[in-house]
């Protein structure tokens, strides 16, 4: 049904806004242990390694890291017959709250 749906999608948008809340990209820790490699300051090096101690306590606890402001943006790509592109701002609102609260 369309509202199966519809509640489908935002459990697995809630599940993905709940991991990347806890976890960065590989590719994003990549470069910042290539960053921290690079320096040679005290406190650029506390810096580094509080971002990464962060990063761990955050998937040991499973709970959101602190990345940066905490806006959340979704950048959807979609034709223009998707059945639910005018439900897309409830549903991903939905997935935030649900995320929120996971």
């Amino acid at each position: 049904s369309d509202q199966a749906l519809c509640d489908r999608f935002t459990g697995i948008m809630a599940d993905f806004t709940a991991y990347m809340a806890k976890h960065l990209p590989d590719d994003v820790v990549a470069k910042l242990k290539e960053l921290r490699s690079q320096q040679n300051t005290e406190l650029a090096n506390i810096i580094y390694d509080t971002m990464f101690a962060n990063q761990e306590a955050a998937a040991r606890r499973n709970v959101p890291s602190c990345q940066d402001t905490g806006v959340l943006q979704f950048w959807l790509k979609c034709g223009t017959n998707f059945p639910y592109i005018n439900e897309l701002e409830g549903l991903l609102k939905e997935a935030v709250v649900q995320a929120t609260f996971a």
